[in-house]
């Protein structure tokens, strides 16, 4: 099985990828039993893995992670679990998004630049509130910025 070499898969990916393939359910059940009895597949680890990237690469928020593994079949609780983390450090990734963001908006208006960076957060699962409040910051931060030079 291929497709575990590629990275680290939900047990729910791996059951539809194995029905998918025409194998039964029982045969896909006790498949899915000897992968995690030999600790080639784990949904735990898998959780923990997958929010580490997604908010490593993609700055992706707890609630979105928690929805995305949620999708990918990983138990509510367990996807809760990985995808929770310090708020300060939330905020200070999204913080750190809005800013890198702004520096490829500096040609629009300042309101249509915050609008964007708003939007940009949101779809990335941040709240509202710290959307609106971190894009009106990084407008500010490129003005001056800008004003400067």
């Amino acid at each position: 099985m291929t497709w575990l070499t590629h990275r680290e898969r939900s047990r729910q990916e791996l059951r539809s990828k194995l029905a998918q393939k025409g194998f039964d359910a029982g045969t896909v059940g006790r498949v899915l039993d000897r992968l995690e009895e030999i600790g080639l597949q784990n949904d735990r680890r898998f959780a923990e893995m997958f929010a580490s990237e997604s908010q490593r690469s993609r700055g992706l928020s707890a609630f979105a992670i928690q929805g995305q593994l949620r999708r990918k079949g990983v138990e509510k609780t367990l996807a809760a679990e990985a995808s929770t983390e310090d708020p300060e450090h939330e905020e200070a990734r999204a913080r750190e998004l809005a800013v890198r963001r702004a520096t490829r908006l500096t040609g629009l208006a300042p309101d249509a630049a915050r609008r964007r960076l708003e939007g940009f957060l949101a779809r990335r699962g941040y709240p509202a509130e710290l959307s609106r409040r971190l894009a009106a910051e990084a407008v500010r931060t490129d003005e001056t910025d800008e004003g400067g030079v």
